[in-house]
This record gives structure tokens, sequence and C-alpha cells, in this order.
């Protein structure tokens, strides 16, 4: 059998006591398994052990790196005043990522409700993957087929009715729904706004709620956190940091939108509009370089319209007096005049040969 390393999750010893407890961790490992994709953490295998009959399932190793860690990478970086383009780049890319896991859950019926950074695992070659599914349920319109159809995830609505009233999820990153505890109130949508948590903390190095945390300089308590959180608008990522590309906090500020139906209804749909504001970037930073090429062209061909203006008004400035030469020719014979118009062309054909520029010069 071939060897590799994996990452082992168990039961706190001290939850083992609760039945729920064993009931939860054993929904989390059935709806981990329920899930297949790249982004997506893969469980390889449940049981107990065989010395403390504690539960405890193997799934892919991805290392100890999140999303938390990039972030942070990130605006150091920034604030040592370093060129950090790429690195947003990469933190949207990977926020891509996050959204369509998180899509591709909703089309399985699952329900994450715990989106943060911290259960977003990221390696040095681009793979992101979302953690922690033990708070995930199974949206009503799911539930009933998957019993039916043989699978054996808990049934939520059975988990509901000792769950109602309680919050779940984490308070810096949680929709107002969540902080009410209507958990009859929480869908798809819920995820949506934990997609915009996230991307909030993304463009300002911060938590959505973080400045609601804390009141007077001092960190308020939870219960009175969630009641900010379930009745004030969501913070908007100008609140919290300046110089946010204006579209881009147009994005976080429809995800987290305080009501549910003015959300984006879908994990495909913040995807998309995060995807065409990156497209949209580049496009504008080929036109930036477009104008500026033809800029420098046409800096060139001023420069070289001006100095040949400048030896043209040098040259003219260097002519003879034509009009006063004519004024005292007026009076004479027209041999005469003859005579010095011929004089005059020798001179004018002399300028010219000095001058290439010019085709030629002519007067009245």
């Amino acid at each position: 059998m071939a060897k590799r390393t994996v990452a082992l999750k168990e039961m706190n010893p001290s939850a083992a006591e609760f039945p729920r407890a064993w009931e939860r961790f054993h929904r989390e490992a059935e709806i981990t398994a329920h899930l297949e994709h790249p982004n997506i953490v893969p469980l390889y295998q449940f049981g107990s052990d065989s010395q403390s009959s504690q539960p405890f399932y193997a799934m892919r190793f991805v290392g100890k790196r999140t999303l938390v860690d990039a972030i942070e990478e990130y605006y150091d970086r920034r604030k040592a005043g370093e060129d950090v383009a790429m690195d947003l780049h990469r933190l949207l890319t990977a926020f891509i990522g996050v959204c369509q896991a998180i899509a591709y859950a909703h089309s399985r019926g699952v329900i994450h409700r715990d989106l943060k950074p911290e259960n977003v695992a990221l390696d040095n070659f681009g793979l992101v993957v979302v953690l922690d599914w033990g708070l995930a349920k199974i949206s009503d319109e799911y539930e009933s087929e998957s019993l039916l159809s043989g699978n054996t995830v808990t049934s939520d609505s059975a988990m509901g009715r000792t769950l109602a009233g309680e919050v779940i999820g984490a308070p810096l990153y949680m929709a107002p729904e969540q902080a009410a505890g209507n958990l009859e109130d929480v869908d798809r949508r819920t995820d949506v706004y934990g997609l915009g948590a996230i991307l909030f903390a993304m463009l300002t190095g911060s938590a959505l709620h973080q400045k609601t945390s804390v009141e007077e300089e001092r960190s308020i308590a939870i219960a009175e956190l969630l009641q900010k959180i379930a009745t004030e608008p969501s913070p908007r990522p100008r609140d919290m940091a300046s110089g946010i590309p204006a579209d881009l906090e147009a994005i976080c500020a429809t995800a987290t939108q305080f009501k549910a139906h003015s959300r984006y209804q879908t994990a495909t749909e913040v995807s998309d509009a995060v995807q065409r504001w990156m497209a949209g970037r580049s496009e504008r930073r080929q036109h930036y370089a477009n104008s500026r090429s033809e800029g420098r062209e046409l800096r060139t061909s001023m420069m070289s319209s001006v100095w040949d203006l400048e030896r043209n008004v040098r040259f003219m400035s260097s002519l003879p007096p034509i009009h006063g030469i004519v004024d005292v020719l007026s009076g004479r014979e027209g041999d005469e005049i003859a005579t010095w118009r011929e004089r005059l062309g020798v001179i004018f054909r002399g300028l010219l040969s000095t001058n290439c520029d010019f085709c030629s010069v002519s007067f009245a």
C-alpha cells in the first residue's frame, strides 16, 4: 500500500461525553465525504480508534498555511512599500476558488455556514481548499432527496430541533440572520455573505465585524456583538480603509448586504463579478499602456515639428530685407531691376543649398 501524508481530525475528548457532539462529528465526516471537488478537502477514511474508541477521519494534508497568512503577508509587503499588484491578483484568484467550491457545495445541497479566511487552506502551487464543514447543513430542498436516495447524512431538520435559537459560526464574519439565531433563514445567501466577509478581509486587512466588536477601545461582550450584527447595517470596506477600487468595493458591499434578498443570490454570481473586475483591470492596463505608447509617439512627432519650426524661423530671419530692396529698386530702370532680381536669386539659391529642408522660397 502506497504511503502518503494525511491529516487526522479527532473529536475533543472533553466533548466525547455529549451525544450531540458525536452526532455533529459524524455528520461533518459524512458531509465532507459527500463533496468531491478540487477546492474541497477530500476525506480518505472515517472510523474509530481501536484503543480509545474515539471517532476520527483522515483527509488530505494541505499544510498549515491559510488565507489569513496570505492576507497578513500582503499587507506587510504593502506597508513596506513593495509592489503588491501580483499579491492582490493571487488573493483574488484564491477567492474565486473558494467561490467555486461553495457554488459546488450548494449544487449538492450543502451550506457551509462558517466561511472565514481561517477555513481556507493554501499551498505554494495555487491549491485552494475549503476546510471545516462541521457547521454545514443540508438545505431543505435537498434533505429529503438525500435521505430517500440512501445517503446517510444526518437529517438537518432533526438537529434543528435542538439547535433552534442557537448561534452558529464565527461572529467576526457572521451574517445577520446567523447572529439573530434564525436558523430557518440560513440558506445559500448566508454563504454569499460569508464570501463577502472574506473579500472584505482581503480589501481591508480586517475582519468584517472587527470594528463593531470594539467600543471605546474595549472589546464588547459576544451577546452585544451579536445584537449589533443582527440589527445594524453591515460595514463597508471604505469604513476601514481607503484607496480600495470602487468596483471591487461595490462587489463586497453587495455580497454583504444586511438583507439577504439584496445580496448576490449565488456564489457563482460573486465569482463572476470578481472575474469581470480582474478582466476589466487587465484591459484597462492594456489601454493605459497603449495610450502611453501613442503619447510617446505624439511627443516625438511634436518635438520634431518644433525643431523644424525653429530651423525655419532661423532661416527666414537670416534672409535679406527683400521688401526694402524692392522699394529702393522701384524707381530704377527695368534692366537694373532684372539684375538685382538675378542677384537676389543667387543669394536665395545659396541659402537653400545650406538648408536641405526647403524645396524652394519665392518672393514677390
